[in-house]
């Protein structure tokens, strides 16, 4: 029986994040996109998230502070979860 083999793509957790996600195609997008990543997202780094001089014209970038990983919460406990679908809505509006 052999043992599993180990995946060795990634030289480290900074080379996933440069070379295995979307960030290095922004660039290249031609139609209006908006990439949203909260800053204080536990599993995507915000020193890996892209910055303005690394996507294209039609790219938007949506950084807010907190958000977490998908709920993006506001206001005072148990607080609403309206932060998103609305900011999307939105920028949806600006597009058409």
């Amino acid at each position: 029986m052999s043992s599993p083999r180990r995946c060795t793509a990634f030289a480290t957790p900074d080379d996933y994040w440069a070379r295995g996600s979307a960030k290095p195609h922004l660039h290249r997008i031609r139609i209006p996109a908006l990439v949203l990543n909260a800053r204080n997202d536990p599993f995507v780094p915000a020193r890996s998230l892209p910055q303005a001089h690394e996507v294209g014209d039609r790219v938007t970038l949506w950084q807010p502070a907190h958000g977490g990983h998908a709920g993006f919460p506001a206001g005072s406990w148990p607080g609403h979860v309206h932060t998103l679908p609305d900011a999307v809505m939105g920028w949806l509006g600006t597009q058409i």
